[in-house]
């Protein structure tokens, strides 16, 4: 009950708005019989209403202004190797630290630490796979990781 009476305060202080601003005069004075095609903008019914308004004609729409320039942005630096992480981009997962395994999908803070720790109590990863001993990863989590890990610095791609 509340609802409805603010939806119908809210619908009223919108026609209360609208009514000072000059582009509903044409609806004020059009006929009874003003029906859905005119509201529409059809060729007769827009017709009809520019002729019995008794309003000064319509003002042109304003002109919109130009969108601003979009900043540049400088060109994407060819992807270096760096300690934990290959040249084109993907997480070694034997040398990454908790920074860089937290670009790898699905994983945390948390997550990454975990991963730390494993590979810390493992002495090194030997298969990805030995990642679903983590809590939180299963099957898919390490198939959407494939793409963008490797074991070593070394190891060819996949």
């Amino acid at each position: 009950m509340a609802a409805t009476g603010l939806a119908l305060l809210g619908l009223a202080g919108i026609g209360w708005a609208a009514r000072g601003s000059g582009e509903l005069a044409p609806l004020s004075t059009a006929p009874v019989s003003f029906g859905l095609a005119q509201l529409a903008g059809s060729g007769v019914g827009a017709a009809a209403l520019s002729t019995s308004a008794a309003s000064p004609t319509p003002r042109p729409p304003a002109p919109c202004a130009p969108a601003p320039p979009a900043p540049e942005r400088p060109a994407p630096e060819p992807p270096a190797a760096t300690g934990a992480r290959t040249a084109d981009g993907r997480v070694i997962l034997n040398l990454a630290g908790p920074a860089e395994l937290q670009r790898l999908p699905g994983v945390g803070a948390k997550r990454a630490a975990a991963i730390v720790e494993l590979r810390q109590r493992l002495g090194r990863f030997r298969r990805p796979s030995e990642l679903l001993r983590i809590k939180g990863i299963g099957p898919r989590t390490l198939e959407r990781m494939l793409p963008m890990l490797v074991l070593d610095a070394d190891a060819p791609r996949s």
